[in-house]
């Protein structure tokens, strides 16, 4: 059984307190078996180090260890160049420090030719509609919507459907009819469908304000 260090009256400061000491006379033998979370001299904690500080190699408008994330370094007037720290490659080198005659800022003749296939096949504009086709089209998208539909109008004046859509508006009551039916079916949506949508669109949004 293994002793330990207590104070006591009858001790100087921490003794050994044994049971064959006869200065401890009075003194309580605790196992170190029956004591939880017993530290010991044995035991080295690395100190692990403040993952707030940083070095930048300017300084900063902030605060480097309570504004760690927004560190805005201040730099000095001039062409500023921090290349990373690594070893330099001739492969990572940037354009404006090669200079005029090197090959890899030449394109050969060879190469320029051979290019991918297309993915698909490319279609040519028409601008074959007349002003009276075009005021044609308007009279029947407003006079029967549900019969003549953007596919319908593009199928009879052979144009894509999204010049149908730029020529020739849907009335409002069209319109509403299809909101109401959009609506039915988001009504429809599950819990993951409507998350994953909601999703969507705040990218769209985070997109058009370029970030």
């Amino acid at each position: 059984m293994r002793s330990l260090r207590i104070p006591s009256l009858l001790c100087n400061g921490f003794q050994t307190c044994r049971s064959t000491a006869p200065a401890c006379i009075g003194t309580t033998i605790i196992s170190t078996s029956a004591v939880r979370y017993t530290s010991t001299g044995s035991t080295k904690v690395t100190r692990l180090k403040d993952p707030r500080k940083f070095s930048v190699p300017y300084p900063t408008k902030y605060n480097p260890i309570s504004s760690a994330n927004k560190a805005v370094p201040i730099l000095p007037p001039g062409l500023s160049y921090n290349p990373p720290p690594s070893m330099p490659s001739p492969f990572e080198t940037p354009d404006i420090f090669l200079p005029a005659s090197e090959r890899r800022l030449v394109a050969t003749a060879e190469a320029l030719p051979v290019l991918p296939p297309p993915l698909r096949e490319t279609k040519d504009k028409k601008y074959h509609l007349t002003r009276e086709q075009l005021e044609e089209m308007k009279q029947l998208r407003t006079a029967q919507p549900y019969r003549w539909t953007r596919k319908a109008l593009a199928k009879k004046y052979g144009c894509s459907q999204f010049f149908v859509g730029m020529v020739a508006e849907a009335p409002e009551s069209r319109k509403l009819d299809m909101e109401r039916r959009l609506a039915t079916i988001k009504s429809r949506w599950g819990l993951f469908k409507r998350t994953s949508r909601i999703h969507r669109q705040k990218r769209r949004e985070l997109w058009a304000r370029d970030e």
